[in-house]
């Protein structure tokens, strides 16, 4: 346990010293990553009226939210159903889990693992 609390303090002191959005979205998945031992991430931000506006990845290629085959991912797979339910989502298998969905074939996603889903909401 002492070894999490280590990497939670060190992660935290370095939010703390970060002022600008992407470096601080690049430190908060590698630290997050790091700690659940995952091999790649993204995040998608939303403006307030629920349109993907940004998308950062870790260790995978950019990922453009004018596809249109990313936009209905987005608001039909996992990361709309993260949205909506604002609840964490885990699909053991993304092979066999409808949540990820065939496009990951057609798109810069990873085509096997695990995947963990977290929402973060800023002001409410």
């Amino acid at each position: 346990m002492s070894q999490w609390i280590e990497k939670l303090y060190r992660f935290s002191k370095k939010l703390n010293t970060e002022t600008r959005l992407e470096p601080l979205v690049t430190l908060m998945m590698t630290e997050t990553a790091r700690l659940v031992n995952a091999q790649s991430g993204f995040i998608v931000v939303f403006n307030a009226e629920g349109k993907p506006t940004d998308t950062f990845t870790w260790e995978m290629p950019p990922i453009s939210t004018h596809d249109k085959r990313w936009e209905f991912w987005v608001y039909s797979g996992i990361i709309g159903l993260l949205y909506h339910t604002q609840r964490v989502v885990i699909v053991p298998n993304i092979t066999l889990d409808p949540r990820w969905g065939d496009l990951a074939h057609e798109t810069n996603l990873p085509q096997q693992g695990s995947a963990l889903g977290i929402p973060l909401i800023h002001n409410d």
